[in-house]
C-alpha cells in the first residue's frame, strides 16, 4: 500500500511540475512580423540602434523573435515613384512617420503601406 501511495504522489508531483512549466502565460519572447503593401521595403533593428537605409539590408518581409520590452526601430523606404503612406499595427492605423519605434510586449504585426503618387505629389515621401 505504501508503494502505491508513494508512486501516486510521485506521478502527481511530475504532473504538477510539467503542467506548471508548460502552462506559462507570461511569455518572455514575442514574435514581430513586418511586411509591406505596395512597392517599397524597410530596414529594422532590434538592438536599439537606428536603422540606416542600406540597400543590402532592405527587405519586404521579416519575422523575428524578441525579448519582452525590446525596442524595435524600423524605417520604411518607398520604391520610386511610390510614396510611403502609413504604418498599420495589428491591422489598425499606427503612424504616418516612415521611422517608427515599437516596444514589444506582445506578438505584433506591422505593415508598411506604400501608394502610387497622386499627380503633383513629390516621389519618395
Amino acid at each position: 500500500m505504501k508503494k502505491i501511495i508513494s508512486l501516486m504522489l510521485a506521478l502527481l508531483t511530475v504532473c504538477v511540475l510539467l503542467a506548471g512549466c508548460g502552462a506559462k502565460k507570461d511569455h518572455d519572447e514575442f514574435t514581430i512580423k513586418i511586411k509591406v503593401d505596395g512597392k517599397g521595403s524597410f530596414e529594422f533593428t532590434t538592438d536599439g540602434s537606428e536603422p540606416k537605409i542600406d540597400p543590402s539590408r532592405l527587405t519586404t518581409e521579416a519575422n523575428a523573435q524578441v525579448g519582452r520590452g525590446t525596442k524595435v526601430n524600423i524605417v520604411a523606404q518607398p520604391e520610386a515613384p511610390w510614396i510611403f503612406v502609413k504604418w498599420n499595427k495589428n491591422g489598425a492605423y499606427f503612424s504616418e512617420d516612415p521611422k517608427i519605434s515599437v516596444n514589444v510586449t506582445e506578438d505584433v504585426e506591422l505593415e508598411a503601406i506604400f501608394g502610387e503618387p497622386v499627380e503633383g505629389t513629390p516621389a519618395g515621401n
